[in-house]
């Protein structure tokens, strides 16, 4: 004969078994994601989730790749690729920062309540990005001339060439569009506004080097 059991005692044995299913499932869950993307994770608004690190960094390294951006510029178009305006995409680390979260055993619970996106993590080259603003300007038909020092005629002294204002974009409105793209993987078309540009050496400061170099030439 069975003992007969109370609906207490029957409803306490019901939630400690579902208690340790759940406590299993949760241990294998947290097991199973341990190097895998976490759930509700995305990079760069693709969702990664089940991925490993290097699955994630080679998805995020191609996608770099097919990034461009256009640029429109008074009727002028300019297409560039990242790497052509001076941005690399750091795949590892945007990887790295994907699985920031897979560290502990709590925070890889945590994610089966939250969403997080991470943006593609980008190093950039000013120089590059301004040369790209120099070809821009220069497809305009008005490119910005720095003055320069140059050796005079005869050899035995120093001069300068003037410098000249241009019309093209504004650095930071072209580096706010390329980094748009860049951070979210996504190529894309923009219309940016002309504006008259100044050169970085004026004919006072090229004058000012000329006058040093010929001043330390007469000693």
């Amino acid at each position: 004969m069975f003992a007969k059991i109370s609906p207490k005692v029957a409803w306490l044995s019901v939630a400690v078994v579902a208690l340790l299913l759940l406590g299993a499932g949760t241990v294998a869950y947290a097991l199973h994601y341990a190097d895998r993307a976490l759930p509700g994770t995305t990079v760069a608004g693709q969702a990664v989730r089940g991925m490993t690190r290097a699955q994630v960094a080679d998805m995020v390294t191609a996608r770099a790749a097919d990034t461009s951006v256009i640029v429109h510029v008074d009727g002028t178009a300019t297409k560039t690729s990242l790497d052509h305006a001076g941005v690399t995409v750091d795949a590892e680390g945007t990887a790295d920062a994907a699985f920031a979260r897979n560290a502990s055993v709590l925070s890889r619970i945590g994610a089966l309540f939250s969403w997080k996106n991470f943006p593609a993590a980008t190093v950039v080259d000013d120089a590059k990005m301004k040369a790209l603003s120099q070809e821009i300007a220069t497809a305009l038909g008005n490119p910005v001339v720095d003055a320069t020092v140059v050796v005079a005629e005869g050899g035995e002294s120093y001069t300068t060439t003037p410098a000249k204002s241009g019309t093209g974009v504004a650095f930071d409105q072209l580096r706010d569009t390329v980094m748009t793209a860049a951070t979210t993987l996504t190529a894309g078309e923009s219309t940016l506004n002309s504006s008259t540009l100044m050169p970085t050496v004026d004919d006072a400061r090229a004058a000012a080097v000329a006058k040093a170099a010929n001043d330390m030439a007469a000693f």
